[in-house]
């Protein structure tokens, strides 16, 4: 269960999408983001006002493959990986699971994404089959759709009404947001049309799209510098991410692209920001991650002095004796109250035999519970 290497995310991020800067809009804000390269790292001590370890209990029943989606709802965490949907206490007690992947009318091909209702209830999203189910954690369907376009990513706006996130997918589609009702089955809304040049060489599948905050939904996606806010029928800029004036111009998708290979190759030519995979704020900062010159980076904002960190790196000085945790190759999701991290044990062991004390070891084998190097994830919940 290694953590996936900077090749793997470069390959992730070719399906990535794109916008220009926002014109001038009445009310956006701006978190800008200025480069130093002496403190691209942080202590955790310096950033949180607490962390929580979560190691997800292994057995035979519960062996999580690459973890594509983690919600924390305050009492429950839920993780998904492609095949199954698994629920656990807050400490990493395993409870129960959805495995339903298969080609029958109650079943999913695979889990693209998932959310959970208000009665503790998931709905699935399987782009394989353009298929959404609400399911109970017995196995049995209360809800099924047939979509007729290809749907990346789903948001509940409350039990009634959910947000399909489609990218630039133009298959029967011409918005990269629709709104559907649940109960009647029917689109209400469609925001942000597709760029049609852009479509034939950029589409986003990322795990990260939507933050709720103040009774406001944020949206944001990959290589747009602009996350909006959407409120019940209407969307507009809300902030705009000014990466050290280094943001993708314009004109540089206005190019004739072969494939996304020969984007890519261009792109990295260039030392340019690009790519929101993640955004949440709270009342003190904005929270942002992006990439720049093939890093990945978290830029964190303070709202009232300007005060800003933008790093590559946190060191766990809390209770990991300053393991390093990079955010190139890492995968991460917003949380309401901060940030999870997903951290794989096995390394977390390598790190600790190769640098500290047999004492520490032990504290740290403790703080994880490991117990061998097939275990599941261990979630890091940073409170910001």
């Amino acid at each position: 269960m290694k953590n996936k290497s900077c090749l793997k995310i470069f390959i992730l991020v070719f399906t990535m999408a794109c916008s220009k800067a926002p014109d001038s809009n009445e009310g956006l804000k701006y978190a800008n983001v200025s480069f130093d390269k002496e403190n691209e790292s942080i202590k955790m001590s310096d950033m949180v006002t607490s962390v929580n370890y979560i190691p997800l209990i292994t057995s035979d029943d519960v062996l999580i493959n690459e973890i594509n989606k983690v919600i924390h709802n305050g009492e429950f965490i839920y993780v998904a990986d492609r095949s199954s949907l698994y629920k656990f206490s807050f400490d990493g007690v395993f409870i129960c699971k959805i495995q339903k992947n298969g080609s029958g009318p109650d079943e999913y091909l695979s889990i693209t994404d998932f959310q959970i209702d208000t009665d503790g209830l998931p709905w699935i999203l399987s782009r394989s089959n353009k298929k959404l189910m609400n399911y109970s954690w017995d196995g049995e369907v209360t809800a099924s759709f047939e979509l007729d376009t290809w749907v990346n990513a789903i948001y509940l706006m409350n039990d009634n009404r959910m947000i399909l996130y489609c990218g630039n997918e133009t298959d029967n589609n011409e918005y990269r947001l629709n709104t559907i009702d649940l109960k009647t089955k029917e689109t209400e809304n469609s925001f942000l049309g597709i760029d049609t040049h852009k479509a034939t060489y950029l589409h986003v599948r990322t795990a990260n799209h939507f933050f709720s905050f103040q009774n406001k939904i944020l949206f944001y996606e990959a290589f747009n510098d602009t996350i909006y806010s959407i409120e019940k029928n209407d969307i507009s800029p809300y902030l705009y991410l000014n990466i050290d004036n280094k943001n993708i111009p314009p004109s540089f998708y206005e190019n004739d692209y072969t494939d996304i290979a020969d984007f890519f190759q261009n792109l990295f030519t260039h030392t340019y920001g690009y790519g929101i995979n993640l955004f949440f704020e709270n009342e003190n900062k904005y929270i942002a991650s992006y990439y720049y010159d093939k890093e990945c980076y978290l830029n964190i904002t303070e709202k009232e002095n300007a005060y800003r960190y933008n790093i590559k790196t946190i060191h766990d000085d809390i209770a990991l004796y300053n393991y390093p945790i990079n955010f190139t190759g890492l995968t991460f999701f917003p949380d309401n109250c901060g940030l999870l991290i997903v951290v794989y044990p096995t390394e977390i062991m390598d790190y600790a035999n190769e640098n500290l004390s047999k004492e520490e070891c032990a504290n740290i084998k403790e703080k994880i519970k490991y117990l061998s190097e097939d275990q599941n994830p261990l979630i890091i919940v940073l409170t910001m």
